[in-house]
C-alpha cells in the first residue's frame, strides 16, 4: 500500500520514515491554535536579515488572488511550491493540487481567528525567504522540488525554535487537509466516515457561497 511519511514527502527525498498521517473523517475546518501550531513572533525581524522593510510591506497588503477569500497571489505561489513538494503524485495517491490543498488552506485562513490568520501569513512568508539560511539559491518558490523538500526538512530539524514551528504549523494544516480529502481514503484503505452525507459545518457552507458570489462577479 503506497505510504508518505508524515511531513508528505516520500522517504528518498531524505525525510525520516514514520507513520503516514490517519486519514480524517468528514472536517474541512482544522482548529488552527496559535500557542499550539504557530508561534512567530519573531518572524518580523528575522525577515528584516534578508528581503528588507519594502518587500515585508509588500507581503503585509495582502490582495485575495482570482477567487480566493484570503491568499494573495504571492502567498498562494508559495504555497503552491510548498504542496508540489510534499504531497507530489505518489503511485495511486493523488498530487497535493490535484485534492485542491491551496483552496481548503484558503477556508482555513479564513475561517481562523484574525492573529492566528496574521501568523500563518507571516509564515508563509518567512518560508518564501528563508532558503539561504539552509543551504538554498534563491526563493522558495523558485526552487526545484527537490531542494525544496530539503529545505523544507533542515527548517523541521532546525535548532530555532521560529523556523521549526513555522514547519510544523504548515505541515499539520497541509496534512489534515490532504488526509481529508476523498481521493486519498481507498489508496489508504480506508472506507470514509460512518456517516455517508456529513453535514458540513456553517464555516464551509459560508465560504463556499462567498467564493461562488466571487466568481459570479468575476464572470
Amino acid at each position: 500500500m503506497p505510504s508518505r511519511t508524515d511531513s508528505g514527502v516520500r522517504p528518498a527525498r531524505g525525510i525520516e520514515k514514520g507513520p503516514p498521517a490517519p486519514p480524517v473523517a468528514y472536517t474541512r475546518r482544522v482548529n488552527i491554535s496559535r500557542r499550539n501550531t504557530l508561534a512567530v513572533g519573531g518572524v518580523a525581524g528575522l525577515l528584516l536579515l534578508g528581503i528588507g522593510a519594502v518587500r515585508m510591506r509588500e507581503f503585509a497588503q495582502v490582495v485575495p488572488h482570482g477567487d480566493f477569500l484570503v491568499l494573495g497571489q504571492r502567498e498562494k505561489r508559495t504555497l503552491d511550491a510548498l504542496v508540489d513538494a510534499l504531497f507530489p503524485a505518489d503511485g495511486a495517491l493523488p498530487s497535493g493540487e490535484s485534492v485542491g490543498l491551496a483552496r481548503a488552506f484558503d477556508e482555513q485562513l479564513w475561517a481562523a481567528p484574525p492573529a492566528s490568520r496574521a501568523d500563518i501569513l507571516a509564515a508563509l512568508m518567512l518560508l518564501e525567504y528563508v532558503p539561504p539560511i539552509f543551504g538554498g539559491v534563491g526563493t522558495f518558490s523558485k526552487l526545484s522540488a527537490a531542494a525544496r523538500a530539503r529545505v523544507f526538512d533542515a527548517m523541521l530539524r532546525s535548532k530555532r525554535d521560529v523556523f521549526c514551528r513555522v514547519a510544523v504549523g504548515l505541515k499539520q494544516i497541509l496534512s489534515l487537509a490532504y488526509y481529508a480529502a476523498p481521493a486519498t481514503w481507498g489508496v489508504l484503505g480506508y472506507d470514509g466516515p460512518w456517516v455517508k452525507s456529513p453535514k458540513p459545518p456553517p464555516s464551509a457552507i459560508r465560504y463556499a457561497h462567498l467564493v461562488n458570489e466571487k466568481q459570479r462577479d468575476g464572470a
